[in-house]
């Protein structure tokens, strides 16, 4: 075979392949994994992790109805008018698994820069303060379903909702053996499909049989019926919103994670 040939051949087939995908759009070849890009995702992710384990962040030395014990001192130095408080939080986590609150927080003038400083203390409900119930490794897991499609948006991936995140979660968490509840807000569909369905037309989209399936009625807030039943049943939530206006939030199991072109990776429960 000729040099002219080869090429002739190589252009033929080349032609061929382009020709099929258009043929055939919905036939294409995965996203290749970017390590790098996931190994970001995945910091950030324990990053939240780490935040969301601080219920509070107070110059008081008390919380009226929670019962502390100190651990130590946390302290690090930002330019002046820059806040450090989430960064603080984050690094009393880091170096106290058992913090769950920083008190005492105070800031000191150093040269061009704020020292930010605080105590971190384990922390737990008063007695008599009404607590969920102990997570059980066998509860079935919850998922905030209107949050997890939003993972990949909410990073900059992409500019819309994505159901192959909650389809990978799902997916994840069969494979560990675990039972599966996605609650949903009442407005989902239209934010993934731009118009509004049944529970029923949604579970088919889902495609995944084995999970249950719920959607809020309108008015109904998602989040509060998903924090009552993980309250009352030791159930692990899977989201990474930090339930920052819910108390009862506050001593759940969380599990954070992210998602990269559709494959999502969830941390251990906190």
């Amino acid at each position: 075979m000729t040099y002219f040939d080869t090429a002739l051949l190589a252009l033929l087939l080349l032609t061929l392949l382009g020709l099929g995908a258009a043929l055939w759009p919905g036939r294409r070849a995965a996203p290749r994994p970017d390590p790098r890009a996931r190994a970001a995702l995945r910091q950030k992710a324990e990053t939240l992790a780490l935040r969301g384990r601080i219920l509070a962040i107070t110059p008081e030395t008390s919380l009226p109805d929670l019962t502390l014990t100190p651990l130590g001192e946390v302290w690090l130095s930002r330019p002046k008018g820059v806040s450090a408080e989430g960064a603080l939080a984050v690094k009393a986590a880091a170096r106290f698994p058992l913090a769950r609150a920083l008190t005492g927080l105070r800031q000191r003038p150093k040269g061009g820069r704020v020292e930010w400083s605080a105590t971190a203390c384990a922390a737990s409900p008063r007695h008599g303060t009404e607590q969920p119930r102990t997570p059980r490794p066998q509860a079935t897991v919850l998922v905030d379903g209107s949050n997890v499609v939003m993972w990949e948006k909410n990073s900059g991936l992409t500019d819309k909702a994505q159901l192959a995140t909650l389809q990978s979660v799902i997916d994840l968490l069969l494979a560990e053996g675990r039972a599966v509840k996605v609650i949903f807000d009442a407005n989902i569909a239209y934010t993934l499909f731009g118009r509004g369905m049944s529970v029923e037309e949604l579970t088919r989209r889902i495609a995944r049989p084995a999970a249950d399936i719920e959607m809020t009625a309108k008015g109904q807030i998602a989040d509060a019926w998903l924090i009552d039943s993980a309250f009352t049943t030791g159930a692990t939530i899977v989201s990474n919103d930090l339930y920052r206006d819910h108390p009862r939030a506050r001593f759940l199991s969380m599990r954070r994670g992210f998602s990269h072109g559709g494959v999502a990776e969830l941390l251990p429960p906190r």
